[in-house]
């Protein structure tokens, strides 16, 4: 499993658009206190600390692979060409 930090989260849920309440509510049912631990990271005091969580992990690992998409369609990259370059980086590609 691939380590994330809490700053390397916080990073890439900024550039997402997502805050703190956003991911309680993703997370509600899937670990105990989401509230307790995303303000945690929020407050940028464990930048180094890694995610615990797989379900975090994994969430993380494909809102970067949409970022990525979205990023490289603004420099004029199409879909399939981006994709080549996660395939075995990541879980498998998306549909």
């Amino acid at each position: 499993m691939t380590e994330i930090t809490f700053k390397q989260f916080i990073k890439l849920m900024e550039r997402r658009g997502m805050e703190s309440n956003d991911l309680c509510r993703q997370f509600r049912g899937k670990f105990d206190e989401p509230r307790e631990f995303f303000n945690r990271v929020w407050q940028g005091r464990y930048a180094d600390v890694v995610i615990p969580y797989r379900s975090v992990v994994q969430f993380y690992t494909k809102e970067l692979r949409l970022q990525t998409i979205l990023d490289e369609r603004k420099r004029g990259r199409r879909r399939s060409e981006i994709i080549g370059d996660f395939q075995g980086t990541f879980s498998p590609p998306i549909g």
